[in-house]
């Protein structure tokens, strides 16, 4: 997939609360190169980006920044894509343990890395700027 509203459904699941991601997905969309992933849209240290992806040839100067992971079926088009005539586990209306699976995993691991990197303040610090942007959006 590697699409803009795709990696945005992801990022949801991810961080349901949205203290990580706050807006900030980079997709194959934002890619200056066709085929390739790149940070070169980024305004940004590349050193503080970590790329969550299931895919490593896309990244190919970034391998360092990236923790590559299970890829994910969840919608109908990546399952069927990957596995025709199988359903995704939003249509059979299942999905992996809400502990312990691909999904819960990298939420933790990513929960780990903010933490470590920008510090227990750092959460509060997002879910404020977060609730600052939607009360903006809300009264314009």
């Amino acid at each position: 997939m590697g699409d803009k509203g795709y990696a945005g459904l992801m990022a949801d699941l991810l961080d349901p609360e949205h203290k990580l991601f706050v807006g900030r997905v980079v997709s194959a969309a934002d890619s200056t190169r066709a085929g390739v992933k790149d940070l070169d849209v980024l305004l940004s240290d590349e050193s503080l980006v970590l790329i969550l992806d299931d895919t490593e040839h896309v990244w190919e100067k970034h391998k360092a920044n990236l923790i590559q992971v299970e890829r994910y079926h969840f919608f109908g088009a990546s399952a069927r894509l990957f596995h025709p005539g199988a359903q995704s586990p939003l249509e059979s209306g299942t999905d992996e343990p809400e502990k312990g699976g691909m999904l819960d995993t990298a939420a933790q691991l990513l929960q780990r890395l903010h933490t470590r990197v920008y510090g227990p303040a750092a959460a509060a610090v997002a879910t404020n700027e977060q609730q600052q942007q939607q009360q903006q959006q809300e009264e314009g």
